[in-house]
């Protein structure tokens, strides 16, 4: 369900669980028994003209356990708006609307609930609450379109201190600098690959700053294809976990890592054996067939590159090279058909899209049970904004947490599902309670 208050829209999931029984060889569920497990609470900001958006942007997301909410009759989803009645659909908006502004005005604002409010003596409590993951006014979102860090809390119930994570994304990992920014940005142009690939695609120059930014971009179709990492940061300051985007060059695939620490890229390339057969580096001559002076690569330039293009292949084969915990390979295709937009003059003025053909595939080397549940803990918004979402628009998402999911509804199909496994596949990330529970411990391995 979707809510408005004041120009803030707030999106919720109501989780329950239902006993079930058999009529007449039918499997049907007793709504009115229903229990509220928890509810999922994430905030959304939009600006509108009439009834489209223009502008859309998430914020914090929390989990509600008890109280309130809980109270709500089963099967309220199922009316409208009756008279006199607050168990129904309308009902339920004015609660959450109520809720939410609690929440705004709470002296620790979506932390706590208001002390002495309805909420807070009703027994209404949360158990995680992430803080924003979508920050946009901010220069890294305006001008590179990458996300800032945000904290996770996490208790069990009201008894306990919260406990909290510290979710750090990194972009260009181990070899970005501003000032590098800066003057790639000066000289990319209109055109920035003109003039540097040769006729097999690769770069002319090993050292050419343009291509050497954006070579190893590989979070394809995310709203943010230069994140490389994804670091958790423990309330001591500490790495918990990391979750690594690595596009090798000359790899097809994306190489997702999970695992504890940063993986030591540097010393794992130094360990990397060179291919038996090197492709011969590339030498330029003039008219008169005489080496030019000033050649593209050098021998130790181009053994770099080689080197770099096979790593990925060693990774896949030597995983405690990195401590790594799960290996995905990630790709994606875009299939799209387009056709010519032809212009008066009888020329081409550009191509439009006629069959949009978006298609992924991954394929896990390791245990995917504790990769699932971190991957959850970065919250409904964040697995947007950072592009684990299992959307499948256009540059909306990877689809990773989806196909995690996939992979682990399978292997607890042989193990044994639990109360909230149910919900794994239309939950976009898994906020509730055995679930975080399970998380929280997974960090601390």
């Amino acid at each position: 369900m979707q809510y408005h208050t004041n120009l803030n829209d707030f999106d919720s999931l109501w989780y329950y669980d239902a006993p079930c029984q058999e009529v007449n060889g039918e499997i049907k569920l007793k709504v009115d028994q229903a229990r509220l497990r928890a509810l999922v609470v994430s905030e959304v900001w939009q600006a509108r003209i009439a009834f489209g958006s223009f502008f859309f942007n998430w914020g914090h997301s929390v989990t509600v356990v008890g109280g309130l909410p809980a109270q709500m009759q089963p099967g309220w989803w199922e009316h409208g708006d009756v008279p006199n009645s607050t168990d129904d659909s309308m009902g339920a908006a004015i609660l959450l609307n109520d809720l939410v502004n609690d929440l705004k005005q709470s002296p620790a604002p979506w932390v706590e609930f208001t002390p002495g409010g309805k909420f807070d003596q009703s027994g209404a409590y949360l158990i995680y609450s992430a803080g924003d993951a979508d920050q946009y006014a901010t220069w890294n979102r305006i001008f590179l379109n990458r996300q800032n860090e945000y904290v996770v809390l996490y208790r069990p119930n009201k008894e306990t201190p919260w406990d909290y994570v510290v979710v750090r994304p990194v972009y260009d990992y181990e070899w970005n600098n501003a000032g590098r920014v800066w003057a790639n940005l000066k000289g990319w142009g209109r055109d920035p690959f003109k003039g540097r690939l040769n006729e097999q695609g690769l770069p002319k120059n090993a050292n050419d700053n343009v291509i050497a930014e954006i070579q190893r971009i590989g979070w394809m179709n995310a709203p943010n294809a230069s994140l490389n990492q994804v670091q958790f940061i423990n309330n001591e300051g500490g790495i918990a976990k990391t979750i690594t985007i690595r596009a090798f060059v000359g790899a097809k695939d994306t190489l997702v890592i999970y695992g504890a620490p940063p993986p030591p890229f540097q010393k794992v390339q130094s360990i990397v054996p060179q291919e038996e057969n090197i492709p011969p580096m590339p030498i330029l001559y003039d008219e008169k067939g005489k080496k030019v002076p000033n050649q593209p690569w050098t021998p130790e330039t181009w053994a770099q590159f080689v080197r770099e293009s096979t790593i990925w292949n060693f990774l896949k084969d030597n995983p405690d090279s990195v401590s790594a915990e799960l290996f995905v390979q990630y790709r994606f295709q875009d299939n799209t058909t387009w056709a010519p937009i032809p212009c008066s003059d009888g020329g081409v003025c550009g191509y439009k899209p006629i069959d949009w053909n978006l298609t992924t595939s991954y394929f896990f080397n390791g245990n995917t049970r504790c990769p699932f549940l971190i991957t959850s803990l970065l919250g409904e918004v964040g697995v947007r904004t950072l592009g684990f979402s299992y959307a499948s628009g256009r540059y909306e998402g990877t689809g990773m947490l989806f196909a995690l999911a996939n992979r682990e509804f399978y292997n607890r199909y042989y193990t044994g599902f639990d109360q909230e496994d149910v919900f794994m596949l239309d939950a976009r990330a898994m906020q509730l309670p055995d679930h975080l529970a399970q998380a929280w411990a997974c960090l601390q391995r």
